[in-house]
C-alpha cells in the first residue's frame, strides 16, 4: 500500500472501529500475522485490511454477547426471585448504605 492507501485505510479503521482497544489491534495482527484470517500473500489492500478488521469485530461482539448472557444466566440462576437479595448479591452483602446485613 502507498502512504497515501495507509492513510486513508487508518481513517476509515478508526471511523469504523474506534472502539477497539489497544490490545484488541494486537490480538488482531498477531492472528493475521498467523494466518488465522487466510494468506495475504505479501500484499495488504485496504479491502483485505476492513474485511481482517470487519470478521475480528463480529467475532468479539459475538463473544462478548455469549457472555452477558451466561453472565445473566448466573444472576437469574436463583431458585425464588428476592429483590433485596438479588441486589445485596450485586453489592458484595452491603446495604444501600454500605453496612454489613
Amino acid at each position: 500500500m502507498t502512504e497515501d492507501q495507509i492513510d486513508l485505510c487508518a481513517t476509515e479503521v478508526i471511523d469504523q472501529y474506534g472502539s477497539l482497544k489497544m490490545s484488541d489491534l494486537t490480538f488482531l495482527f498477531r492472528k493475521i500475522i498467523a494466518g488465522q484470517y487466510g494468506e495475504f500473500y505479501e500484499s495488504l489492500t485496504i479491502q483485505k485490511v476492513l474485511t481482517f478488521f470487519r470478521q475480528y469485530f463480529d467475532e468479539r461482539c459475538a463473544t462478548a454477547e455469549l457472555e452477558s448472557i451466561r453472565s445473566h444466566a448466573d444472576f437469574a440462576s436463583n431458585d425464588e426471585f428476592n429483590y433485596s437479595k438479588n441486589l445485596r448479591r450485586i453489592w458484595g452483602g452491603k446495604s444501600r448504605r454500605g453496612l454489613e446485613t
